[in-house]
């Protein structure tokens, strides 16, 4: 739970070491049952992302490092008037890709 939601709710939390080699040994499963479009387990955030902490906005965020996926934004798009999805965030994953790729 702590590699997914972080590790404040764990009495006298986890050591950094011991997360990190549980991210090691998880990353994949975790990453593969994250069911929450434009986001991403906690434990990604801290020991994968560039920014090294959970943005409060995943989506924009993820989409201006250029790791939205295209699982991402079909899941995204499926979810109509939802506060997922922000122009910005879509704009900055499009300018992402080749213009040939992102005007098909």
């Amino acid at each position: 739970m702590a590699l997914e939601c972080g590790n404040s709710g764990t009495p006298g939390g986890i050591p950094e070491a011991d997360l990190r080699e549980l991210w090691e040994l998880h990353r994949g499963e975790l990453m593969a049952s994250n069911t929450h479009p434009g986001s991403r387990p906690w434990a990604w955030w801290i020991f994968d992302s560039p920014l090294g902490k959970c943005p409060l906005k995943q989506v924009t965020a993820l989409a201006e490092l250029g790791e939205l996926t295209e699982r991402d934004v079909e899941r995204l798009r499926a979810m109509p008037g939802t506060s997922y999805w922000p122009p910005e965030a879509e704009a900055a994953w499009l300018a992402s890709f080749p213009r040939e790729v992102a005007n098909a």
